[in-house]
């Protein structure tokens, strides 16, 4: 993994700490905001890790546990807010 990949991991991390209007804190332009900055990392993210080559449990200890799980056409998907 390239450490581009590894300060968007790092930097996702510390953003979900963070509470945002989604999730009951107060408006925070970084996390709640479609151009902010969650959103940017979270696109990078899905780009590097999110499609083949990674399984789910090494996405869950890159990233933590999701925030949802779901099936689609008969593939685990994690679902992070």
């Amino acid at each position: 993994m390239d450490e581009k990949t590894l300060d968007f991991i790092k930097e996702y991390r510390e953003l979900r700490r963070g509470k945002g209007h989604f999730s009951g804190g107060a408006w925070n332009a970084e996390l709640d905001s479609a151009g902010g900055k969650m959103v940017s990392i979270m696109t990078e993210l899905g780009e590097k890790i999110g499609g083949p080559g990674y399984r789910c449990d090494e996405i869950i200890h890159l990233l933590g546990a999701p925030d949802a799980e779901q099936e689609h056409e008969g593939k685990k998907c994690l679902v992070y807010f």
